[in-house]
């Protein structure tokens, strides 16, 4: 089940950290759960990026996977999922499709692969 917002930043820190652990094991990366989170300035769309990995060095991201999920007012939400290629995760980018904020972080169970369609234009 979803968790709906708005959230203590305490339980959005656990969230944050129970979703970068999820998505991990799902790309098969590590997950370092000494890391902490901070929020992208997206209209609070929830995209984040784990802070405390960074070498000091700006290093390119590149997309790791993509999920999705319907949101409590049954607006899709793509999930993009980013790496800096250190095994582990840099960023999850949330993508309303109506650019509305979220109303709830997504449950593990709520996240599916985006269906492909194919359509000759």
């Amino acid at each position: 089940m979803s968790v709906a917002l708005p959230l203590s930043r305490e339980r959005y820190e656990a969230e944050r950290k129970r979703l970068t652990e999820y998505l991990s094991e799902l790309a098969g990366l590590e997950h370092d759960p000494t890391a902490h989170y901070a929020p992208f300035d997206d209209g609070g769309m929830g995209s984040f990026r784990i802070v405390d990995r960074s070498s000091g060095v700006e290093t390119p991201e590149a997309v790791i996977d993509e999920y999705c999920f319907d949101d409590l007012d049954n607006v899709g939400v793509l999930v993009t999922v980013y790496s800096k290629g250190d095994g582990f995760i840099s960023s999850v980018d949330f993508w309303k499709l109506d650019f509305s904020p979220i109303k709830a972080f997504p449950s593990n169970a709520d996240l599916r692969k985006p269906e492909i369609v194919n359509r000759d234009i």
